[in-house]
């Protein structure tokens, strides 16, 4: 009976140490990690890199390499790739339309043509003043005449003999222009009893309001240059507003009104 009994005990003592083991072994196996795979390292004094393995049990794991795979690029297409720089678009202007020049504007000249007392007849001198403009009349486009008079007789007889001045030197003007070309705009006016050059004291001062007043328009050009350099100096035209025509008291038949 004491035989069995120990016997009995043992079977158990041997069982617990038997159930010890297993869970021993158990509760190891849950806290042991699992070991690594055998990695070889490179070589001294080489680049370490790290590269990303996949386990078995489908979990990643971060190792240090030599010669790592290349990683796969996940990235959209086109990226990485610089932006292509447009050149602006630049509107296409039209050249402006080339300015006509303008033509130069004309030219005016004036001078005195001077009368005996009472009388509107060219004198001598007078014809001889007009024929040396004829080469600038051939070049003119307007023709304007001014008749005056002292202030001697009645301004009936005055009215008349200004008038007759004034036609008397259109006609001689007309008569220089060449033949078949078209004629300037010409008019004449008679302005008596007026608009004196100097006050009527004396024969010298009277003689010097008895005059008719030429205003010849020229377009610019050259051949009006060479026109006016040959005039003599007793048959010379003075611009209109230059200091030449002011300076032969001229001023005065500038300013005439109708």
């Amino acid at each position: 009976m004491n035989a069995c009994v120990l016997c009995v005990l043992r079977v158990s003592h041997a069982f617990r140490a038997c159930v010890l083991l297993v869970m021993t072994l158990a509760m190891s196996a849950c806290s042991t990690p699992p070991q690594q795979p055998q990695q070889t390292l490179p070589p001294p004094n080489h680049a370490y890199q790290v590269a990303q393995l996949e386990r078995p049990d489908g979990n990643a794991a971060y190792v240090t390499c030599s010669d790592c795979p290349a990683p796969t690029r996940k990235t959209l297409p086109g990226a990485g790739k610089p932006p292509a720089v447009q050149a602006p678009r630049i509107a296409q202007q039209q050249p402006p339309p080339p300015k006509t020049p303008m033509p130069p504007a004309p030219r005016s000249f004036t001078s005195l043509v001077q009368f005996d007392l009472n009388s509107a007849k060219l004198t001598a001198q007078a014809r001889a003043q007009i024929d040396a403009w004829a080469a600038v009349l051939r070049l003119s486009t307007r023709l304007q005449v001014a008749g005056f008079t002292d202030d001697l007789g009645g301004p009936r007889l005055n009215a008349k003999l200004s008038e007759a001045r004034g036609v008397a030197v259109l006609s001689a003007l007309r008569e220089r222009l060449d033949v078949g070309r078209t004629a300037p705009a010409m008019t004449s006016t008679g302005r008596p009893l007026c608009c004196y050059i100097t006050d009527n004291r004396g024969e010298a001062n009277r003689k010097a309001n008895r005059r008719a007043v030429v205003q010849i328009t020229v377009p610019d050009a050259p051949d009006l240059d060479r026109a006016l350099h040959g005039l003599a100096a007793n048959a010379a035209l003075h611009e209109v507003g230059s200091r030449p025509a002011a300076a032969a008291g001229d001023s005065h038949t500038h300013s005439i009104k109708p």
